[in-house]
């Protein structure tokens, strides 16, 4: 069991040998002894400026607190992660984010153990840590991930959209004169509310509108205007839902904007022809790429 491994440390060899499986883990002194090497190994590892390395002694130090809990409770651990993060940031220099995000998502991984095991748990408190580790990292799909994940049984306040309008897309906003010129960091926090947006079911408040209003936002950004992939995928959703007439023009808005991408001219004729597009628009994309200098291995008759 791993409490049984962690009531080990702080035993010299040979004493670890003999001690076997009879060391009583829950004993005053046992834990004293245990907390007391893994402190005194994380303090050694931040002297040394091996932030990394002493992250991996704060984990057991958490690990540890949890599993001695009658209940395995998160407060707990969550009482235990705030101590460690604060020696962390502490020794770690303020323009390196690394061994905090590594920190966070081992927590993280830590709640999605207590939850997928049926424990008890407050959704608040998971609720809470994943809330302000979004606000540190707008960007990180396991907290975003694991943020819509809890939040998917609660279908009443749809909190996953507001948390990307609020912080997410707020954090990475940049408003500039024109309305329409809308900037964006990044393009992975687009791809998780279309991902979102194309997971909740119409109960949940999701409709074609909305989803096509996300993709549009997206695409309003300097990133993913030029996305060919992102642009395939509002290609195909058209496909599914839109007609013929919207798949139409979501495709030649995307040769406008990302002009050399060949797979994307390959997948609109596939597509469109199948749908009933015209010989001589099918004529006119095959025209278009060969003006485009993109490679075409065979001649239209």
């Amino acid at each position: 069991m791993a409490i049984q491994r962690l009531s080990r440390f702080g035993l010299e060899l040979s004493e670890s040998d003999r001690a076997g499986n009879a060391t009583d883990p829950a004993s005053s002194a046992t834990r004293l002894r245990v907390r007391n090497a893994l402190t005194a190994g994380r303090d050694e590892m931040l002297s040394l400026g091996l932030v990394t390395h002493a992250i991996l002694y704060s984990e057991l130090l958490i690990l540890h607190s949890y599993l001695l809990d009658d209940y395995c409770s998160l407060p707990t651990a969550l009482v235990s992660f705030t101590t460690e993060l604060q020696h962390l940031l502490a020794y770690s220099s303020p323009s390196t984010l690394t061994p905090e995000t590594l920190f966070r998502q081992s927590f993280a991984r830590l709640i999605y153990t207590h939850v997928t095991q049926k424990r008890p748990y407050a959704p608040s408190t998971i609720r809470s840590f994943l809330a302000e580790s979004i606000a540190k990292f707008p960007n990180n799909t396991i907290f975003l991930s694991l943020y819509a994940w809890n939040e998917a049984r609660f279908r009443i306040d749809d909190r996953v959209r507001g948390i990307m309008r609020d912080t997410v897309f707020s954090s990475l906003h940049q408003k500039q004169d024109d309305d329409d010129a809308i900037a964006f960091g990044d393009i992975t926090p687009h791809v998780f509310a279309i991902y979102t947006d194309l997971k909740r079911g119409l109960i949940q408040g999701s409709n074609h509108n909305a989803i096509r209003g996300t993709f549009e936002r997206a695409l309003r950004s300097r990133e993913a205007n030029h996305c060919a992939w992102l642009w395939k995928w509002y290609f195909m959703f058209e496909v599914r839902n839109g007609g013929l007439g919207r798949a139409k023009e979501v495709f030649w808005r995307a040769l406008g904007q990302c002009p050399w991408d060949k797979g994307l001219y390959l997948l609109g004729v596939r597509w469109l022809a199948k749908m009933g597009l015209g010989e001589r628009e099918l004529r006119g994309v095959y025209d278009l790429m060969v003006q485009r200098e993109i490679r075409v291995c065979c001649a239209l008759e």
